[in-house]
């Protein structure tokens, strides 16, 4: 190489070679007759473990070799290589040493990539070359007729290999392209379909950190309990506003939803129903629906149906409760550092009187169905952008350093009121416009950032894992994956969590067994299955 290259005023490559086959039956039907003077047969194949760790080694060399003189060292180009690094059968050639013919297209095509020629090349008429076998020493002149090859000689491959890539002697220019220089996140194969489930990472450009001691509220539908839950167990400080009176066992805290939210407000399932709670809080809009009276004689929050347990005694009661509650929402907005809002729904029921929100539909878990007084509404994206511009101008006049982190529910509709739909076809409509939204006030606003939980969860790499059997609530290692990241991603110190176990990547019963395995989830407070009892 060192005397070539010191007789060569043009660019200089070094190509790899091509990774080995895996298939050792191939290698054996196809054994040159050197091999078989030489017994193969009987004496067989070295493991194809050894032989690609000979290979990589010998990659590595000659990439640690080349820099050193100033050589170009490509590597095998993109695709040919399967996920445990075997060259890909696709690629084999006809005998046991070789790759073939569409394999030596896309190393040429490699070559007049990195080329640093800019002008038009034109093979030369009659040009020959033969396959690939060991690593090739290229000296890339302004035409491709200028080209002098190690390994390469004349055959009839020169023919196939025009014919395919349809150069044909016609002048083909070195081109460039935005795609030419983007990351392996902008690819699909690179960034979802080779990792490994546990290893795909779709968070790019998130600039968020927290700390241990950053207070971090949270909101939203069922999934937002599951950010809570981790936040706690990793050791940073969820901020819990109304957790109750101190002097009240934690047990019974707990299960009167004292610190399943920053605040005891239940379920926020839409962008409005947010909106209109911090306008109740800060006095701004009274709701004519004031209580639910049960059969019983107990009392509901209208808009904390299941809140309490039992319900509340009286409505003075629940009034006062409802009090104390919004101031302390009020407080919180004002002291918390980060917001984390879970956009769950934008199907919504509200008051035709007034055009409050109730977080359920009146008749399914507390009040009475009137469709004289009530409404079905889907929320398009406008009016999810509009409710959350609102939220966004109130945090920044009470709260100006607040940061705000958007997330879209991966659970799906337990049901759809909208006429004439499926529920799987209301669920994708629901989820674009709040994932089209969340995107749109990421983009709007420097201190509301995006996190991809929704497409961590429901993204085809994991395979339905990360669902229990149900299809609908979220399996423990789906959100330790979407943790982990957020952890990763998010604050100053890096999770510890072990990997997401990866799901099988044959279907059937190994699958199936995986998903029976993997079928625990955490259980969270979630109104809307109300909706199918």
């Amino acid at each position: 190489m060192q005397s070539f290259i010191q007789h060569s005023r043009a660019p200089t490559f070094c190509l790899a070679a091509p990774a080995p086959k895996a298939d050792e039956d191939h290698i054996l039907r196809g054994a040159e007759t050197p091999f078989r003077e030489a017994g193969i047969e009987n004496v067989g194949v070295t493991p194809a473990p050894v032989r690609l760790k000979l290979w990589e080694l010998q990659q590595r060399t000659l990439t640690e070799f080349c820099a050193e003189i100033g050589v170009k060292f490509l590597p095998n180009p993109e695709g040919t290589r399967n996920a445990d690094g075997f060259l890909e059968p696709a690629y084999y050639g006809r005998d046991s040493s070789h790759a073939n013919v569409a394999y030596g297209g896309l190393v040429v095509e490699q070559l007049l990539a990195e080329s640093s020629a800019t002008v038009p090349v034109r093979p030369q008429r009659g040009a020959r070359f033969r396959r690939v076998s060991g690593a090739g020493l290229l000296r890339v002149g302004r035409q491709l007729s200028q080209c002098r090859l190690w390994r390469f000689r004349h055959s009839a491959a020169a023919r196939r290999v025009e014919r395919n890539h349809e150069f044909k002697g016609f002048a083909i220019a070195k081109t460039d392209h935005p795609y030419r220089h983007l990351p392996d996140t902008a690819f699909w194969k690179r960034s979802v379909a080779k990792p490994a489930a546990s290893e795909v990472d779709p968070v790019t450009g998130f600039d968020l950190k927290i700390g241990p001691q950053t207070r971090v509220a949270t909101a939203g539908s069922c999934f937002a309990q599951h950010i809570a839950r981790h936040l706690q167990k990793s050791g940073f400080l969820y901020y819990v506003a109304e957790d109750g009176h101190p002097i009240i066992p934690e047990p019974i805290r707990r299960a009167n939803n004292y610190g399943t939210f920053s605040a005891r407000y239940g379920n926020v399932y839409t962008a409005r129903q947010l909106r209109q709670l911090i306008e109740r809080a800060e006095g701004e809009f009274t709701p004519s629906e004031a209580a639910w009276i049960d059969p019983d004689g107990t009392v509901r929050d209208p808009f904390r149906p299941a809140i309490q347990p039992g319900n509340f005694v009286s409505v003075e009661e629940m009034m006062a409760d409802r009090a104390q509650h919004l101031a302390i929402v009020r407080a919180m907005f004002q002291s918390l550092d980060v917001f984390v809002f879970t956009l769950g729904l934008t199907e919504c029921w509200r008051s035709k009187a007034d055009g409050a929100v109730f977080p359920l539909c009146p008749g399914v878990e507390g009040g009475t169905f009137d469709p004289e007084r009530y409404e079905f509404y889907n929320q398009p994206v406008a009016d999810v952008v509009a409710d959350m511009e609102a939220v966004i101008a109130y945090l920044k006049r009470v709260n100006p350093k607040a940061e705000i982190v958007l997330t879209v529910s991966p659970v799906p509709l337990m049901a759809t009121a909208a006429p004439d739909q499926h529920v799987l076809s209301a669920t994708t409509y629901s989820k674009s416009v709040l994932r089209v939204a969340a995107q749109t006030l990421d983009e709007g606003h420097a201190n509301v950032h995006y996190f991809p939980s929704y497409e961590i969860i429901t993204g085809a790499f994991n395979r339905g894992a990360y669902y229990a059997g149900d299809l609908r609530n979220v399996t423990e290692n789906g959100v330790s994956h979407v943790m982990r990241l957020f952890l990763k991603h998010a604050t100053d110190t890096r999770a510890q969590n072990a990997p997401v176990q990866a799901p099988p990547q044959n279907q059937g019963d190994a699958n199936e067994a995986f998903k029976r395995a993997a079928e625990k989830f955490v259980e969270v407070e979630c109104e809307e299955a109300a909706l199918d009892r």
